[in-house]
């Protein structure tokens, strides 16, 4: 898939649709063992706990019991209800939900945060398993700019002024927020993505390539909260 730099109602079903796919690639025929394995991203919860929540989240949007992006009480009940669950029931039912969630999203009544989250958990999945980053460059590019945009609303909150992110080597410039940026900070898309994303810790991001004093900067880059205070590695 191309990049993506635009979010429209078509790429936010074709990356979620694609992820999907992938994501499925890699755990359908995983072992017990595998699907055990704790997820450097998010540590309280194993591979198949993740497997668990993206199926869900279909379930549960369909159902009417979303009312936007799950709190993290209605995430853990998601993966408390499916933990006596295998992977293959796991994926049947997210199967199940998949063509309905698709149709909404083309018809513009899902948001980008879908997508969003299959591309991050993807990542996740990769990490705990051990195998290679997500090199899908639409969906690197979709996740990118689509944090990016989020980041904006955060930096507006903390009266900070915009910031660019860039990423020379692939092509990767945007700004967070709405006017002329301040301040830059220049990393690989693959890390900025994992740094708003909540998947990098306050140092790790500190010492990404930053035009100007980053501690102004480092309480916004996370669209979910404070940064973690341990490094990842995924």
């Amino acid at each position: 898939m191309a990049a993506v730099d635009v979010i429209t109602p078509d790429s936010i079903a074709q990356v979620y649709s694609e992820s999907h796919d992938r994501i499925v690639a890699l755990v359908r025929d995983l072992d017990d063992e595998s699907a055990r394995r704790l997820v450097p991203g998010t540590p309280r919860w194993t591979v198949h706990d993740v497997l668990a929540h993206l199926a869900a989240i279909p379930t549960d949007a369909l159902a009417g019991r979303l009312g936007g992006v799950p709190t993290p009480e209605e995430t853990g009940k998601q993966v408390d209800d499916r933990r006596d669950r295998s992977i293959a029931e796991l994926l049947e039912e997210w199967a199940a939900g998949l063509g309905p969630i698709l149709e909404g999203a083309r018809a513009g009544l899902v948001p980008a945060a879908l997508a969003l989250d299959a591309v991050t958990h993807e990542q996740d999945i990769r990490g705990a398993l051990q195998v290679a980053h997500l090199d899908d460059d639409g969906a690197l590019r979709f996740a990118a700019t689509g944090y990016t945009v989020a980041v904006g609303r955060r930096l507006k909150e903390a009266g900070l002024p915009p910031l660019r992110l860039r990423d020379p080597a692939r092509g990767f410039d945007a700004v967070a927020r709405t006017g002329e940026p301040t301040a830059t900070v220049t990393a690989s898309e693959f890390e900025l993505f994992r740094a708003m994303a909540g998947r990098r810790s306050r140092s790790q991001v500190a010492a990404f390539d930053w035009s100007e004093d980053p501690t102004p900067y480092l309480d916004c880059v996370c669209i979910f909260g404070p940064l973690p205070e341990r490094d990842i590695s995924d």
